[in-house]
């Protein structure tokens, strides 16, 4: 069974990626990336990583701590739209500096018959950070109001693309049928 097989919910990379720090359920909060490994196993999963092949990371823990501060920052930017509000000028701002910075390293390349984009760098945890901002950058340009929205449940964020835009939960599997369960135990004792 695959540890991360719930973690892919929001529709979005970088949502996905904010969804790895529990922030309604305080305290105590929950950080599902307790530590650089772990981080590793779910950029495999995501498919920033190649699976099964074993990565190396810099011993410096600066780039695993800019990658959980680069995850606080999507959450700031973010999670305001669930509630019909837009993030402060500060948080886009800092969004754009790590943009820029990130941007020095990509490359075209030619592969086989097609050019693509590459992002240059020894250091996992710098890719795991670039492909998640540009999934926010991506993200941000094509964002429908009403669309992101935060699970009435767990608190988690994920992009409502059904067809009814009425989504509330993070899955009914986990947060939809708690809160009906909940629901119909507040009937059941009231009557």
């Amino acid at each position: 069974m695959n540890e991360f097989q719930n973690f892919f919910i929001a529709g979005e990379l970088c949502l996905d990626f904010c969804n790895t720090f529990d922030h309604l359920h305080t305290p105590p909060e929950v950080d599902h990336f307790s530590d650089g490994a772990v981080v590793l196993r779910w950029a495999q999963a995501a498919g920033i990583l190649p699976a099964n092949k074993k990565t190396s990371v810099s011993t410096d823990e600066r780039s695993y701590k800019k990658l959980l501060q680069t995850r606080a920052l999507l959450f700031k930017v973010f999670q305001p739209f669930a509630h019909d509000a837009l993030p402060i000028k500060s948080d886009i701002d800092s969004l754009n500096t790590l943009l820029q910075e990130k941007n020095a390293k990509v490359k075209i390349v030619l592969d086989a018959k097609r050019f693509l984009s590459t992002f240059e760098a020894d250091d996992a945890f710098e890719k795991i950070e670039y492909e998640t901002i540009r999934s926010a950058a991506e993200l941000l340009l094509s964002i429908t109001p009403g669309r992101l929205k935060q699970c009435e449940g767990c608190g988690w964020l994920f992009y409502d693309r059904s067809r009814t835009h009425a989504r509330r939960w993070c899955t009914m599997d986990l947060c939809g049928n708690r809160a009906k369960a909940r629901r119909h135990y507040e009937r059941v004792r009231q009557k």
